[in-house]
Formats: structure tokens, C-alpha cells, sequence
């Protein structure tokens, strides 16, 4: 099942991500409402250039996964890198996205790009973009230009009630896999997300926290016993830039990592 290309950039981060649940201090998060920092501060709309893994929300120092960001002369991501690092120093590139847009400025396709010893950079993942008339997203096709099996594409279908996301469908070789429901409180904010397997069984929910329209918080649950399974706070800044994420993982038998994650902005 391909649920996890929801989190496509954790998968990224399990090339590098450091070991352990090294993540925030015990009093970074004690309080739901501490989702502000006065040490950090970009101009509000800032264009990203740069998300990488440190040791800890004190620290700046670079430990593993990056990215890093470019833009077009419109002010649209151009292209996304992947660099590798090694004791806080560049040493490689690993990968790199294309960004392509259609006529009506909507993104159209990503190309993926990954570092291949003996051929150099070669294409291994297309995602491409669907709109209806108003510009909403209606499907994703996620093609796999080197696989030599028969089915190489997979499949995500977006269903809207007006103007929110109500369910996403994901598919392989023309078969349901799993599907996800989604669920707004008045303000519009999506605060629970529960998904399903393609036998209609749920074995997942996650729950979104809000503050001042930003999210501050979201938590993994088991469908099965409600046991919560992961927990991810961010930190912004006073103009509403995501600053640090903070991803702890709760079960001891799963195969995630805990990590910290800064991001960097134009000054």
C-alpha cells in the first residue's frame, strides 16, 4: 500500500535522518499555546529556501536531510535539491526536482532525478497534475519511468464538497488501495483525517491542533485501539513562517525516527 506518498519527504528523511528522539526540550512544548518563537523572525510571505535535520531545536548545525530551494522569475519553485551532507559541510548531490507549470500558472508536473553511480542523474519519478475548470486538483498520477514491471504509474483522486477536500483515493495498477476521509470544524480548518484500507477497515487517524489558523499540532492514532503513534509540533514565527518541526515517534517497534527540522527563509 502507498499511503506513506502523503509523507513523501519523510521517506527522504530516512536516508539521513539521525538516530534516537533527540527533539525538543522538555519545555518547548508543554503548553499547546507555545507555537510562537522570538528568536527567529522573516518578513511575512517569505519564500522558503532551505529545510534541513539538526540535533535539536537549539541547535543550527546541519545533520543530515536538505532541501534546498529555487524559483523562476514569476516567483514559482523552479527546482528542489537534495544535497548531501557530512559533519555540516555539502559533500554531493543526491537528487533534484524539476517544477513545471501549465498555461494557467497551475503546477502541472514534478520530475524527480536521483543520483545514480554509473549513469549519472537519471529520471525515476514523474508526478503529474489534473485540475477541474476552477483550478482544484482532481488527480495526481505518480509515474516510475525505470520500473520494468507492467504497472509503473499509481493513481491519487480528489473529491471536494465546495471548496474542501473530502477524500483522497489512492491507486496502484487501477486498484483501490486505501482512501482517506477528512473532516473541517466551522472555521474550515481539516482537524481529523482517517484512513482506510481498500476493504473499507480504518487503521489510522490523524488529529490536526490549531492556533490562530496556524497547525500547531497533529497526532497519530491507531484505528484500531486508538493508541496514539507519532506527535508532530511546529514552531512559527511572529509573521506566521513555520520555523522548527519537531516529529516524535511513540512506539518503540516502528521503523520511524524521531527528528527536527529548521527551515530557512529569504531576509
Amino acid at each position: 500500500m502507498k499511503t506513506h506518498k502523503l509523507f513523501i519527504w519523510i521517506i527522504g528523511l530516512s536516508l539521513f535522518i539521525i538516530a534516537g528522539c533527540q527533539t525538543a526540550r522538555d519545555d518547548e512544548f508543554d503548553d499547546i499555546y507555545n507555537y510562537r518563537t522570538d528568536k527567529i523572525l522573516y518578513p511575512q510571505n517569505a519564500k522558503l529556501r532551505q529545510i534541513f535535520t539538526v540535533e535539536s531545536v537549539e541547535s543550527d548545525k546541519i545533520s543530515g536531510y536538505v532541501e534546498e530551494y529555487e524559483y523562476d522569475e514569476s516567483g514559482r519553485i523552479d527546482r528542489v535539491s537534495h544535497p548531501m551532507y557530512e559533519n555540516g559541510g555539502k559533500t554531493g548531490l543526491l537528487s533534484y526536482d524539476l517544477y513545471k507549470y501549465n498555461d494557467k500558472n497551475l503546477l502541472e508536473k514534478i520530475e524527480n532525478y536521483n543520483l545514480n553511480l554509473t549513469e549519472g542523474f537519471i529520471n525515476i519519478q514523474n508526478t503529474t497534475y489534473t485540475y477541474d475548470n476552477s483550478g482544484k486538483k482532481i488527480r495526481e498520477q505518480i509515474d516510475y519511468p525505470q520500473t520494468g514491471n507492467i504497472c509503473k504509474s499509481e493513481d491519487i483522486i480528489y473529491t471536494y464538497d465546495n471548496a474542501h477536500l473530502t477524500e483522497k483515493e489512492y491507486y496502484e495498477c487501477d486498484e483501490l488501495k486505501s482512501f482517506i476521509l477528512y473532516n473541517y470544524n466551522s472555521k474550515g480548518e481539516n482537524i481529523t483525517e482517517k484512513t482506510y484500507g481498500s476493504d473499507n477497515t480504518p487503521f489510522q487517524i490523524i488529529r490536526h491542533t490549531y492556533r490562530d489558523g496556524l497547525n500547531v499540532k497533529t497526532e497519530y492514532f491507531s484505528a484500531v485501539n486508538n493508541e496514539k503513534t507519532r506527535e508532530i509540533n511546529r514552531i512559527y514565527d511572529k509573521n506566521d513562517n513555520l520555523v522548527i518541526l519537531t516529529s516524535n515517534e511513540l512506539m518503540w517497534y516502528s521503523d520511524m525516527s524521531c527528528y527536527v527540522l529548521k527551515y530557512e527563509y529569504d531576509k
